[in-house]
């Protein structure tokens, strides 16, 4: 306190400001770390947010690694096709290695050298602890038949390596170090050629498919970048330049078109002339009538190539009117090819055209070349597998297996030594659930089975294909690949898909299993496998087999029985009230409905929808229903025929459009076929009145009943 006392006015007040400032900064100190606590909490809970939506069924396709991970505690192990095998160093009677005891020999000692399982003997196993000469691993590659045996009461299933501690029944005494010999222990791993069958599966660019909610790219877009990565990769040197050569010629079919029919001139006078008129506003911006006169204008050369470029935009602005300008550029009138392509892209009709032929095309050259490129670089593939993806909702890929992935550590999961992916020991921890379990040692009995890739869901290189559920286009994930040994072509590869027949989405998955059988006839066996029970209440294997060869018998029989089963709960009567009443547009509503519950994306073929409509009208009440069609030219799609005599007759002629516009010019033609053919004279011979005459057209999900008047 003497030393306040002391202190000048001025020096008190310095100390006062001081001592101000001190206590300032501690509180902007105290602001700023409860700010980054705040920040800090609030970016945490940022995180978690993702993560969750990372995680969600919207954003499952979205990699992402949500798993901590650590040295100790490790999430994921990374799985290869070159696994390495090695043999057990072979140790002198009685030494130790600094291995054994790496706390002393206060410590007890390891287990024994667990037992090999396997066929090395005549008698079929090897006793713990048997001493003998090194072995050597076959060499990879080389085929060799190792059958397991049940050990000491657990079931050992071909394939699965069991952890097992020698002289399990020996009792150890832990005060003393007890030194049992080392002997060289051979592990007895299924030789696979895992390099090997991969690069088979990958050279054979087996089907595989992307599904999207929406298309990216435009047909038009696609085509030309899927055109140029042909030619650039010299897989088809002259896709682009094909692909403007066919474009120039829709153009010059259009215009010989526009010669032929007399309108080329005024439609070219249109085009050459811009229209000037006058109007006069006040200082408050409304218009003063004015006379209205228009003046006409010939175009200049720089308003028609303004002109031509907004053609260019309309057709994709790819540049297809420089192609034609280069095949009919006429000397005499260089103007006229730009005219030909500003009439083309202002046409509404040629534009559908166009991105009708671009769409055709685009899935041609997909199918053509698709196989050449696997042998190309990962650059060309890259590319190649982007553009086909943006190109469709449904896009059609190779299946390619790299050859080293990430697996999830399973702790509880089964030791297998015949997965396709392994350890660098050659051995995969996967978690099988009792039924896939049984499936999969059903696989292993075959004489000719190899090896087994369990197929993951949402991997980049998974195998999937589409199938449809609930009106939505989904991917399926099938759960086994198997591969089997042929004399003839080395490998067969088989897809399995054990399923739940419990779960609402089993006939949409059998029809895509059936589909993807179809269009890929190189793979071997396609199953949809079920659990059942057999007479003795057992867990039976009910196979569905997909054979390529009796594909279209199968899917034909499991839809129809699912057809019957579904128009039995179905009431009819409103289709046929509306049909009898002449009532388009009532049919057409009951026909779409139906439609969109049953139809995929696949289903779009003409002999589909006649079976559709047979199946929507057999057994309705009071008719008789009788289906023509397999009978040859000359006969109606479906006739209809009241039961009681001289009663009402139907007839239906069934037509599809490749387009929506397209479905009212499909309907004339069916009205026009039943007049030419005169499909109803038979009726009106047997005494049938009215006789009511309906074509119907249908586009994917959709329909259009027209009635002749």
């Amino acid at each position: 306190m003497a030393f306040l006392d002391n202190l000048t006015p001025a020096a008190a007040v310095c100390m006062a400001l001081a001592l101000l400032c001190v206590v300032l900064l501690a509180v902007l100190l105290a602001i700023v770390l409860r700010g980054r606590r705040a920040t800090s909490e609030a970016l945490s809970a940022v995180e978690e947010t993702l993560r969750r939506e990372l995680q969600a069924t919207e954003g499952g396709e979205i990699p992402t690694v949500v798993d901590g991970e650590s040295l100790e505690d490790q999430t994921y192990d990374t799985w290869s096709v070159h696994t390495q095998r090695k043999k057990t160093q072979k140790q002198t009677v009685g030494q130790l290695s600094i291995f054994d005891y790496p706390n002393g020999f206060q410590e007890e000692p390891a287990a024994a050298p667990s037992t090999a399982v396997g066929d090395m003997s005549n008698s079929g196993a090897v006793a713990a602890n048997q001493g003998g000469a090194d072995s050597e691993i076959p060499a990879e590659g080389q085929h060799q038949t190792i059958p397991l045996e049940t050990v000491s009461g657990n079931d050992v299933h071909a394939g699965q390596e069991t952890e097992r501690t020698g002289g399990g029944n020996q009792s150890v005494n832990k005060e003393q170090p007890v030194l049992t010999p080392a002997v060289s222990q051979m592990s007895m791993l299924p030789t696979i050629d895992r390099e090997g069958i991969t690069k088979f599966i990958n050279e054979q660019g087996y089907l595989t498919y992307i599904v999207r909610a929406v298309k990216i790219n435009s047909y038009l877009k696609s085509l030309m970048s899927l055109a140029g990565l042909l030619s650039q990769f010299n897989i088809c040197i002259t896709a682009a330049e094909d692909v403007k050569n066919d474009v120039a010629e829709l153009i010059r079919n259009y215009v010989n078109g526009l010669h032929d029919a007399g309108k080329y001139d005024e439609l070219t006078k249109q085009v050459m002339e811009m229209k000037l008129s006058a109007q006069i506003f006040d200082v408050f911006g409304e218009k003063i009538q004015s006379d209205n006169r228009i003046d006409m204008f010939t175009a200049s050369e720089s308003d028609l190539d303004r002109q031509l470029r907004v053609a260019d935009a309309k057709m994709g602005g790819c540049g297809f009117h420089l192609a034609y300008g280069r095949k009919y550029i006429d000397f005499d009138n260089p103007n006229a090819f730009k005219v030909d392509c500003i009439l083309f892209a202002f046409d509404s009709e040629c534009i559908a055209k166009l991105n009708k032929y671009a769409e055709k095309k685009f899935h041609e050259l997909n199918d053509q070349y698709r196989k050449y490129i696997v042998a190309k670089p990962e650059k060309c593939q890259k590319q190649y597998s982007d553009i086909v993806a943006n190109g469709d909702e449904i896009s059609k890929h190779n299946f390619t297996l790299p050859e080293t992935i990430s697996a999830k550590v399973e702790a509880d999961g089964i030791k297998y030594t015949d997965h396709l992916f392994a350890n660098a020991d050659g051995i995969a921890k996967i978690k099988l659930n009792g039924w896939e379990q049984a499936v999969l040692a059903e696989e292993q009995k075959r004489e000719d089975y190899v090896c087994w890739l369990r197929n993951p869901s949402r991997q980049s290189w998974s195998l999937r294909m589409p199938y449809e559920m609930d009106g939505k286009c989904k991917e399926l994930y099938p759960d086994f690949i198997i591969v089997r040994q042929d004399p003839i072509l080395k490998y067969i590869v088989d897809i399995l898909e054990p399923h739940n027949p419990d779960f609402k989405d089993n006939l949409g998955k059998a029809k895509g299993l059936a589909n993807y059988a179809a269009n890929e006839p190189r793979i071997g066996r396609v199953q949809l496998i079920r659990i059942g029970k057999d007479a003795a209440g057992e867990n039976l294997c009910l196979t569905m087999k997909i054979p390529n060869t009796e594909v279209k018998t199968i899917y034909r029989e499991s839809i129809s029985y699912w057809f019957d089963q579904r128009m039995k709960e179905t009431d009819r009567g409103p289709l046929l009230h509306a049909l009898e009443t002449g009532d388009c547009e009532a049919a057409e509503d009951f026909i779409n409905s139906q439609l969109a519950d049953t139809i995929s994306y696949y289903d779009y073929a003409e002999n589909f929808y006649h079976g559709f409509m047979a199946g929507l009208l057999v057994n309705i009440g009071g008719y008789r229903v009788k289906s023509n069609r397999e009978s040859g030219n000359g006969r109606p799609d479906i006739v209809m025929t009241e039961l009681k005599f001289r009663g009402r007759a139907m007839i239906l002629e069934l037509k599809v459009s490749e387009t929506i516009n397209g479905m009212e010019k499909k309907c004339e033609e069916g009205l026009a076929q039943i007049e030419k053919g005169n499909y109803a004279q038979p009726l009106l011979d047997d005494g049938h009145q009215p006789i009511l005459k309906y074509a119907i057209c249908f586009f994917k999900k959709g329909s259009m009943v027209r009635k002749a008047k």
